[in-house]
C-alpha cells in the first residue's frame, strides 16, 4: 500500500507539473528570475498572512463567501441524509482519498513546482508554487481555528490518526485533509486553466468519497474546505504583488470590478450598479 502511495503521489505532481512545463517558452524570464529560497520563503509566510483579510476584499470574494453560506445551509441540515448514502470506500478511493491527500498537506506539489522552476527558469511556475504553498499553509490554519467552534462532533470518532486529533479541536468542521488538493485545484486553474484542475479535483472527490464514506466527516466539511479554499486562493492571489498574469478563464470569472451607487428620481430612490469584466 506504502509502495502505491508513493507511486501515485509522484505520478500525480509529474502530470500536475507536466501542463506548466510546456509554457516555459513563454514564461522563461532568465534575467528576471532569481531564486532565494529563504527570500521566497518569507514571501510566502506574508502573501499567505495577507490573503487572510484579503479574502474578503473584493466583490468576488464576498460573491464567493455569500454563494458558499447559502450552499452550506442546506447541507448542514442534510447531513445526515448525505451521510447515509455514501458507501464505506474501496481501496483505491482509501488510497487517494487518505494517504494521498494527506501526504499531499505537506506542500509536496508546491515544493517540487518550485524546485522545478528553478531548473526551468519559469517565474509562472514559481509564482504557482509559491500562492499554492500560501493557500494551503492558509486553510490549514483556517481549519484548526474553525475547529474551535462547537459546529458538530466527527460521525464516528474510532480509528483516528494522531494528526486528526492532536492538530484541532473536537469540532469536525471543516476538514483540513483535504485542503492540499482544493487548494491546488483553484490554484491550478488560476494558473493554467480548467482541464489542467480537473486533475486535482479528483483527488478532492475521492477525498470526499472516503472521509463521508468511512464517517470521519460530514458532508459540510468536505464541502466547506472547498469553500475556504476558494476564499484563500484568490486572497493569496490579491496578496501576491509580483505576479498578476491569470488565465482568462480565471480572469472572468474573478478579475473585474462590481460597483453599485445610489440614485434618485421624482418618484424614489434607487441603485445603480455596474459589473465591470
Amino acid at each position: 500500500m506504502k509502495k502505491t502511495t508513493i507511486v501515485l503521489i509522484f505520478s500525480f505532481a509529474a502530470i500536475n507539473l507536466s501542463f506548466a512545463a510546456t509554457e516555459v517558452q513563454e514564461t522563461q524570464v532568465p534575467e528576471q528570475l532569481h531564486h532565494t529560497p529563504f527570500k521566497d520563503f518569507v514571501t510566502t509566510l506574508k502573501i499567505m498572512s495577507k490573503g487572510m483579510y484579503l479574502q474578503f476584499t473584493t466583490p468576488a470574494t464576498l460573491v464567493t463567501a455569500g454563494v458558499g453560506a447559502l450552499v452550506l445551509w442546506p447541507i448542514f441540515e442534510s447531513d445526515s441524509k448525505l451521510l447515509d448514502k455514501e458507501e464505506y470506500p474501496d481501496p483505491v478511493t482509501r488510497t487517494v482519498g487518505y494517504d494521498i491527500t494527506n501526504t499531499l498537506n505537506f506542500g509536496i506539489v508546491p515544493l517540487a513546482s518550485y524546485g522545478i522552476s528553478y531548473f526551468i527558469k519559469d517565474k509562472k511556475l514559481k509564482n504557482f508554487a509559491i500562492e499554492s504553498l500560501a493557500a494551503n499553509g492558509q486553510v490549514m490554519i483556517e481549519s484548526l481555528i474553525l475547529s474551535f467552534i462547537d459546529i458538530h462532533e466527527r460521525p464516528q470518532k474510532g480509528n483516528l490518526s494522531k494528526w486528526e486529533t492532536n492538530f484541532r479541536s473536537d469540532s469536525s468542521w471543516p476538514s483540513g485533509h483535504v485542503a492540499a488538493l482544493t487548494t491546488l485545484t483553484f490554484k491550478t486553474f488560476q494558473f493554467y486553466g480548467f482541464f489542467p484542475a480537473l486533475l486535482p479535483a479528483v483527488g478532492v472527490y475521492a477525498g470526499y468519497k472516503q472521509r463521508v464514506g468511512s464517517r470521519q466527516h460530514w458532508p459540510s466539511d468536505v464541502i466547506g474546505t472547498i469553500f475556504l479554499a476558494a476564499l484563500a486562493s484568490e486572497g493569496t492571489r490579491l496578496a501576491n504583488d509580483d505576479y498578476h498574469d491569470s488565465h482568462p478563464w480565471h480572469k472572468f470569472l474573478f478579475d473585474h470590478q462590481f460597483a453599485m451607487k445610489p440614485i434618485y428620481l421624482d418618484r424614489g430612490a434607487g441603485a445603480v450598479v455596474s459589473l465591470n469584466f
